[in-house]
């Protein structure tokens, strides 16, 4: 055991100097596969040979399937996570064309980061805190912006320490800012903020790379200097005055702040204008000069995605919500008590519509997609597709108007057919 550890100590020495043929010849004297898989993926990483990454994941994978007793299985998770993030990386490197959002690998990274997270009830708090921070790297590669910031910030909550995630939530919080509408400068200085305080001496910055830190120097110097050009833009932020009264719309504030709902990435003071607005916007939209259709068109879109959202926000709000007249009205209606296990009622009800409304969102934002990249004919949406079949049935039936007494007795037998499956099914589920 002891030789183990002292062999795995000194292969990460010799790694930390860049000694990587050392590194790995010292991992195969390592007997547990653990120890040894870590060396293997980061030195797979550092050299760019994605066969040491891909040997030291099936060594961790094994491991998960066997004894866990000598190790968490949060660690061995993070570990995996980490071996398919440096696969998708060294592809990058070496000029592949990826889809980060269909990439397996990422997929794959992303899926061992979660499931790391959801076993880290009784771990360090250090543990958590750097899975937060590769998960939320995970998740910036991803392009899913506002969800990585969530992730940084909750890694720099834990350990206030951790370096990575302050610098990390620093960089994407610059990247975020180009979609924040009026307060793009006040991101900025946010962003500026964190990666200031990323390179304090207090943080630490063990779980980055010999690049961290010149990075975040780096980005650091380059926001100062757009903020010092700026400086005359930036208004201060309006502050939000705790309401007197329990007024409807401040429960829906409170609600929406607890579990995060408002369409922004904001981070800092939680009672200034930015946190309590749904300010996601547009970037610079490119079109060619005699296009005059394109731009209104996306405008258009994305107020049909802010409309499903935050009516879907809001039918999630009612169904998390206590009210006399709903219960009043929820008691009206009586369900069938049937041997599998549903639930029923206007609380429910709210809560599918939510889920129903939230996934229209999916839809508009794959509209923006065509219409800007011009991928498909617009005429196919679904809508259209819709319509487009309703009108062919409606011809159908024309059709049929040549012979009204035909036409009724079929109607007739198709009024007896329904009759008698609805009568089935109401014996069916008084069964």
């Amino acid at each position: 055991m002891s030789s183990n550890l002292e062999n795995y100590s000194l292969a990460l020495r010799l790694q930390h100097e860049q000694k990587y043929k050392e590194a790995i010849e010292l991992a195969g004297k390592i007997s547990r596969p653990e120890f040894r898989a870590t060396i293997l993926i980061d030195s797979g990483n550092d050299t760019g040979k994605p066969r040491l990454v891909r040997e030291g994941i099936e060594l961790l994978e094994t491991a998960l399937k066997g004894d866990q007793k000598k190790i968490s299985r949060a660690s061995l998770l993070y570990n995996i996570g980490n071996g398919y993030s440096a696969l998708y990386k060294l592809r990058r490197q070496k000029g592949v064309r990826v889809i980060a959002p269909n990439d397996d690998d990422l997929r794959m990274a992303k899926k061992a980061y979660r499931e790391a997270l959801a076993e880290t009830k009784d771990a360090p708090p250090s543990l958590r805190s750097q899975i937060l921070v590769n998960y939320g790297n995970c998740l910036s590669a991803l392009g899913r912006s506002i969800e990585a910031v969530q992730a940084y910030q909750s890694a720099l909550d834990i350990e206030p320490k951790n370096g990575m995630a302050a610098g990390n939530l620093g960089i994407q919080l610059e990247r975020v800012a180009r979609i924040t509408g009026r307060y793009t400068h006040h991101y900025i200085m946010a962003a500026q903020e964190a990666l200031k305080t990323a390179c304090g001496h207090e943080m630490h910055l063990s779980y980055g790379g010999i690049d961290a830190a010149p990075r975040f120097d780096q980005t650091l110097h380059r926001l100062q200097r757009l903020i010092d050009v700026h400086e005359d833009r930036l208004q201060p932020l309006e502050k939000i005055a705790p309401p007197q009264n329990r007024t409807a719309r401040s429960r829906y504030t409170q609600f929406c702040l607890k579990h995060r709902l408002f369409l922004n990435a904001w981070v800092g003071d939680q009672s200034v204008t930015p946190a309590r607005s749904d300010e996601i916007a547009f970037g610079p939209i490119t079109t060619s000069l005699d296009d005059d259709q394109t731009v209104p068109e996306l405008l258009r879109i994305f107020n049909e995605i802010k409309e499903a959202y935050t009516t879907a926000r809001y039918l999630f709000y009612l169904s998390e919500s206590s009210s006399r007249c709903l219960d009043d009205i929820s008691d009206i209606t009586n369900y069938f008590d049937a041997e599998f296990e549903d639930l029923h009622g206007l609380y429910i009800g709210l809560c599918k519509s939510a889920y129903m409304r939230s996934f229209d969102v999916l839809d508009k934002v794959a509209r923006i997609v065509n219409v800007y990249f011009k991928i498909g004919k617009r005429m196919d949406s679904f809508g259209t597709c819709l319509q487009r079949n309703s009108l062919e049935a409606n011809r159908m039936r024309c059709g049929l108007y040549h012979a009204p007494q035909l036409l009724k007795l079929e109607t007739t037998a198709s009024m007896r057919s329904q009759t008698s499956v609805s009568t089935t099914l109401r014996a069916s589920m008084s069964i």
